[in-house]
């Protein structure tokens, strides 16, 4: 947490990088919502299911409702996030006072914190159960990937959050951007190279 919080984000700056990432989290939790959906209709729970092409194992009626539990669980999750992150945009772009963007930053935040901890255990939770068999068929390949993927941006997107809350603290604290405080890193840096 040494480098956190963040001053910019690529060429961007924290403002616009939260607008990105809320886009980003619209966008890949859609997305994900359309896998499980995908995957609640193509689940059977009578019937016990079997991996083609795998390796033989054991399926039994517990861990397929297992499955369904937690696609129940995720399927609320990607909703929740997607009509708060459009909350999040809104807040973003149009002119609310800043004690209440602070407030939605804040809850979208720790929410995005709980949605990212809970998509990581479900993935854990259903991964443990594939096995060997993960690697042997292009689709759960590819669900690995992209849950690999989505959890790394998600916690970029995290870190750019905890970075514009701390902006925005600042900024109802002091009245001003960090970048004009005397004491700020930025400052700091410049000031060290002009003595130089």
């Amino acid at each position: 947490m040494a480098c956190l919080p963040l001053e910019k984000f690529f060429c961007w700056n924290l403002k616009t990088s939260q607008f990105a990432s809320a886009i980003y989290v619209i966008i890949s939790a859609f997305f994900a919502l359309l896998l499980v959906i995908l995957d609640m209709a193509a689940s059977d729970i009578n019937n016990g299911f079997e991996i083609e092409g795998g390796f033989r194992s054991i399926w039994r009626r517990h861990v397929a409702e297992g499955f369904m539990t937690c696609n129940v669980v995720m399927l609320f999750g990607h909703i929740i996030m997607i009509v708060l992150s459009i909350v999040l945009l809104m807040s973003v772009t149009k002119p609310f006072k800043q004690y209440r963007n602070y407030q939605i930053h804040t809850g979208w935040f720790w929410i995005m914190c709980i949605y990212v901890f809970a998509e990581a255990v479900v993935s854990a939770y259903e991964y443990s159960w594939y096995g060997k068999n993960t690697f042997r068929r292009p689709y759960l390949v590819f669900l690995w990937v992209f849950m690999l993927t989505r959890f790394i941006l998600n916690m970029c997107t995290i870190c750019i959050s905890y970075s514009r809350l701390s902006e925005m603290d600042e900024e109802m604290r002091y009245g001003i951007s960090r970048k004009t405080l005397p004491m700020s890193r930025t400052n700091l840096l410049s000031s060290q190279a002009s003595f130089a």
